[in-house]
């Protein structure tokens, strides 16, 4: 992305932030019975959000904000980039969408704007046992993003028993399939970087 900002004057970037342990717990439907991310994931975007922070092109939109007040979300982001056409409102999105069905398949179907599963992470503590295990704490993090006011939630996975899964986007995040999505960005970066040194001349 920092390559894709500097080539491209036009691009304009909006990261969704999420807090850790959401991710780390998400599912996606086309692998059901396995957790899609992994902290180690997680941490190399956080990596590239903090590089990135500030750019004059970049803003940074909490997940956590974006569904439970979707419309205040929206202003602030037609404030930053006014440019921007709104269509609808983002909380009535759902009744005019049109997403693919490969899209629809990995949001599990079009639906409302919830709140309802921010607190999911809970029900899955061993999965953020062993995370934390395997990749170091995360409560400076959370603190410092504001998903915790101290280091206290940490009580809640004392006594609880690690239980290590895979993740469909792997622990090293050197998997085939990942590869393959790095190859196709890279492709796309290429391409542009060729075409504005062409139109140049």
């Amino acid at each position: 992305m920092p390559w894709t900002l500097m080539l491209n004057p036009n691009l304009y970037v909006i990261y969704l932030l999420r807090d850790p342990r959401s991710v780390i717990v998400s599912k996606h439907k086309q692998s059901p019975d396995q957790y899609y991310s992994s902290l180690k994931v997680w941490r190399e975007f956080e990596s590239y959000r903090r590089k990135l922070e500030g750019h004059k092109r970049f803003m940074v939109v909490k997940y956590e904000d974006l569904v439970t007040t979707p419309d205040v979300v929206q202003k602030s982001i037609v404030s930053r980039f006014p440019f921007l056409g709104k269509r609808c409102l983002f909380s009535e999105f759902h009744h005019y969408a049109k997403p693919s069905e490969r899209t629809s398949a990995a949001l599990n179907g079009l639906r409302p704007v919830s709140a309802d599963r921010l607190m999911e992470w809970k029900n899955h503590l061993p999965r953020i046992k062993a995370q934390l295990e395997r990749f170091g704490d995360i409560s400076s993090e959370l603190v410092e993003l504001g998903y915790e006011p101290d280091l206290s939630w940490k009580d809640q996975i004392s006594s609880v028993t690690p239980m290590y899964f895979d993740s469909v986007m792997d622990e090293t995040w050197h998997s085939a399939s990942t590869f393959k999505m790095k190859y196709r960005i890279f492709r796309k970066v290429f391409v542009y970087a060729v075409e504005m040194l062409l139109n140049r001349h």
